[in-house]
C-alpha cells in the first residue's frame, strides 16, 4: 500500500543516516507521524491503518520525532498522542495500545545488538505515552524501562542526554511521575502483606501488617528506572526538578524493612557478580523520614553491639580523666554517676552547662554516645521523657553560639553562624558542637542552629567553593562579582588595588596571609582575577578554619560517621539537624491540635494565627 511504500522509504533513510551519508533532500518531508499527517487521517477516517502502520515501526517513529541535533521533538509526539487519545475511541485507544506492543518487540529485537540512538529515541517515545499511568499499560511501560536499563552504557549515556532536553513539564509528566505512581502502585500492592501472628491481635487491637523482607522484582525495576531519570534530570543545567520529587512516600518503615534492606546495602556482591538490591543505594527516592529511619536502624544496629560488649564487661565504665575533654581547674559534679547499659546519661550543672557537657562527653566511648540520651539537672528531680533533653540541647546551644563565647560570628544578612577562625576556645568546645549535632540527629531533636548550607557540605566531606561565599559572606561575595564582571574605564589593577593577599584583625593585631607565595607583590588583573577569588574563598572558608572545623567534624563523625549518613545531601542533612530553614507558620496552624476546650474555629483562637501569620519574620 502506498503506506507501506512510505514507511519503507522513511526505514531506508534511516539506514542511510546510520551509514554516515548525508540524507537526500526529501528526508526532512518524510514524517509521516507529524501532526498534519495524523489530522489528514483522521479527517479521512482511516487514522487506524497509519496507526497500525507506522506507530509500531521504529523507523517511522525516528524518522518523525528525532532531529538531526540527536534531540527528540517532545512537543510533536506530546500533540501526536493528544490528537489520537483525545478522541475518546475505543477502538483507535486499543490500536494504539497494540501498536505500541509491537514496537516494544520490535525494540527488544535490535535493542541489544545497538547503541544507536534512534533505538533509545523509540524507547523514550514510548515512554512519553500518556497511557503509562494506567494498569492497562503498566506492562508495556515496565517492559520498556527494563529495556532502557538493559541496554548498553554508551546508549544509557544517549539516553540520559536525550532525556535532559526533554522540556521539564513533558520530563515530568511523561517520565518521571508514571514511574513513581507504578512504584507506589507495587509498594502498597505488594510491601506490607505479610500478617502479624494472629495470637497477637485482638477485637480492641486488630492485626497489623509487618513488612515484607523481600524485594519485589517490579520494585527494583521501577527504583532503578528512578535512579535513571535523576541522573537526566541532574544533566539538565537549565530547568531540573527539585530532589524532592523524587521522593516515594511509600517508601517508609511501614511498608519497608530497613533492617533487611540496610543489611543489603552492605552485603557483598553475589557470587555472579551482581550487587543485592537495596533502596539505600538510591537515597534520590528516599525522603526525609526514610532517611532517618535509615539512621535509625544504623545507629540501633551499633546500640546493640555496644549495650552487648557493656552488659559482658559491667555496667560501669570509668571515666578518663577529666583533662580529656573539660579544662584542668574543672571539677566533675559531685554527685555520683548513675550508670544503664541502655541509656547515654549526662549529669548536668546548670551554672557548669558546657563543662559538664564536656566531660560527659569524654567519659563516654564513641559507641557509646550512639544510646538514646537522658538528662539528670545536678539537684532536680524528675525523669527525663524528652522535656529535660530538649531544654539541655536549648540552653546549651543558646550558650555555645553565644557572641559572648567567640567561636562563631553571626551574619545579619545572611541570619546564619560562621565559625570564627581567631577564636581562641579549646578544640574540645568545637569537638562538643559537633558531637552535639550527631546527638541531635540521633535522638530526634531539632537544633535552633542555624548554619549556610555549605557547612553541611563540608561535613559530609565537601569543599566549599567560590559559589557557596554567597550564602556565607554575601557582600564579600557582590564585591568579587564586581572585580569579575568590570570592564572598564581603567584596568582591575588600577581600580581596585587588591593583591594575591589577605589582611585580617586579630584581637587589634594586622596579620596577612599570602594566597600565592609572595601575594603580597601579585596584583589582581584581568588575567588572574578569576584565580584571585577561588584562592581568596578557599582561604576563607576552608583554610583559615581548618584547624576549628576538622574538630568540629569529628565531633559529628563521632555519632554520624557510619555509611547511613552518605544518603543525605546537604540540604537534608540540614533538615535533620535544624528543622526547615524558613518559618512556615501556615504549616504549623494546618497541622495545629487544641484541647481545654479550644478548637481552630474559637474566636481567640482565630485571633491567634491572625496575628501570628501577620508578624515579621523577626517576631515569628
Amino acid at each position: 500500500t502506498h503506506i507501506d511504500g512510505t514507511a519503507l522509504v522513511s526505514f531506508c533513510l534511516l539506514n542511510w543516516k546510520i551509514q554516515g551519508r548525508n540524507a537526500p533532500p526529501c528526508a526532512p518531508a518524510v514524517r509521516l507521524l507529524s501532526t498534519r499527517a495524523v489530522k489528514t487521517a483522521l479527517s479521512a477516517g482511516n487514522v487506524s491503518t497509519l496507526i497500525e502502520q507506522c506507530l509500531s515501526s521504529v523507523g517511522v517513529v525516528v524518522a518523525s520525532f528525532l532531529n538531526d541535533g540527536g534531540i527528540l521533538d517532545a512537543s510533536g509526539i506530546e500533540e501526536l498522542y493528544k490528537l489520537l487519545l483525545e478522541t475518546f475511541e475505543s477502538s483507535i485507544i486499543s490500536t494504539v495500545q497494540m501498536s505500541l506492543s509491537r514496537l516494544l518487540s520490535s525494540l527488544q529485537a535490535i535493542a541489544p545488538m545497538t547503541a544507536k540512538h534512534e533505538a533509545v529515541a523509540a524507547i523514550i517515545f514510548l515512554m512519553c505515552c500518556p497511557l503509562n499511568s494506567h494498569a492497562a499499560n503498566s506492562g508495556i511501560f515496565k517492559q520498556a524501562l527494563s529495556l532502557l536499563l538493559a541496554i548498553d552504557k554508551n546508549a544509557q549515556k544517549a539516553a540520559i542526554v536525550m532525556m535532559s532536553k526533554l522540556p521539564i513539564d513533558i520530563f515530568a509528566a511523561r517520565v518521571l511521575r508514571p514511574i513513581k505512581l507504578a512504584l507506589e502502585s507495587v509498594i502498597e500492592n505488594e510491601y506490607g502483606v505479610q500478617p502479624v501472628m494472629q495470637s497477637a491481635a485482638s477485637p480492641e487491637r486488630p492485626a497489623m501488617k509487618a513488612p515484607l523482607p523481600n524485594v519485589p522484582a517490579d520494585a527494583v525495576i521501577l527504583t532503578q528506572a528512578l535512579s535513571f531519570v535523576y541522573a537526566a534530570n541532574q544533566q539538565n543545567t537549565d530547568s531540573r526538578l527539585p530532589r524532592k520529587e523524587f521522593y516515594v512516600d511509600s517508601i517508609s518503615p511501614k511498608k519497608i524493612d530497613f533492617i533487611n534492606d540496610y543489611i543489603r546495602w552492605h552485603s557483598s556482591p553475589h557470587a555472579s557478580g551482581a550487587v543485592p538490591f537495596s533502596f539505600a543505594r538510591h537515597p534520590m527516592v528516599l525522603n526525609n523520614d526514610a532517611k532517618r529511619a535509615l539512621v535509625a536502624v544504623e545507629s540501633s544496629l551499633k546500640m546493640q553491639q555496644t549495650i552487648l560488649t557493656s552488659m559482658a564487661e559491667g555496667q560501669h565504665i570509668p571515666p578518663p580523666p577529666p583533662s580529656k575533654m573539660a579544662s584542668g581547674s574543672y571539677l566533675p559534679p559531685p554527685a555520683p554517676p548513675v550508670e544503664h547499659p541502655g541509656f547515654l546519661i549526662f549529669h548536668i550543672r546548670r551554672d557548669s552547662l558546657v563543662q559538664d557537657a564536656l566531660y560527659e562527653v569524654g567519659r563516654y566511648r564513641p559507641l557509646d554516645l550512639g544510646k538514646p540520651l537522658r538528662v539528670i539537672f545536678f539537684e532536680e528531680e524528675g525523669i527525663d521523657e524528652g522535656g529535660v533533653r530538649k531544654e539541655f540541647f536549648q540552653l546549651l546551644v543558646e550558650e555555645l553560639f553565644s557572641p559572648d563565647y567567640g567561636m562563631f560570628s553571626f551574619n545579619e544578612e545572611t541570619r546564619t553562624h560562621w565559625l570564627n577562625a581567631n577564636a581562641i576556645e579549646s578544640d574540645a568546645e568545637f569537638y562538643l558542637v559537633g558531637v552535639l549535632l550527631g546527638l541531635a540527629i540521633h535522638n530526634g531533636v531539632i537544633l535552633d542552629v542555624h548554619f549556610p548550607e555549605v557547612v553541611f557540605k563540608k561535613l559530609l566531606g565537601g569543599k566549599a567553593v567560590f559559589e557557596d561565599l554567597k550564602s556565607v559572606f554575601p557582600e564579600l561575595h557582590r564585591s568579587f562579582e564586581q572585580i569579575l564582571e568590570y570592564d572598564g574605564p581603567g584596568s582591575v589593577e588600577d581600580v581596585f588595588y587588591a593583591t594575591f593577599q589577605v589582611a585580617t584583625d586579630f584581637f587589634g593585631e594586622i596579620r596577612e596571609h599570602d594566597l600565592l607565595p609572595n601575594g603580597g607583590q601579585i596584583p589582581v588583573t584581568e588575567s588572574n582575577r578569576q584565580e584571585y577569588v577561588e584562592k581568596y574563598s578557599d582561604w576563607l572558608m576552608n583554610v583559615s578554619i581548618e584547624f576549628a572545623f576538622s574538630k568540629f567534624r569529628d565531633g559529628f563523625l563521632s555519632l554520624c560517621g557510619g555509611p547511613a549518613v552518605s544518603v543525605f545531601t546537604p540540604e537534608e542533612l540540614e533538615i535533620q539537624v535544624c528543622g526547615l530553614p524558613h518559618l512556615d507558620f501556615y504549616a504549623l496552624q494546618s497541622s495545629a491540635r487544641y484541647d481545654g476546650g479550644f478548637t481552630h474555629d474559637t474566636p481567640v483562637i482565630i485571633w491567634l494565627w491572625r496575628t501570628v501569620l501577620g508578624w515579621d519574620i523577626e517576631k515569628k
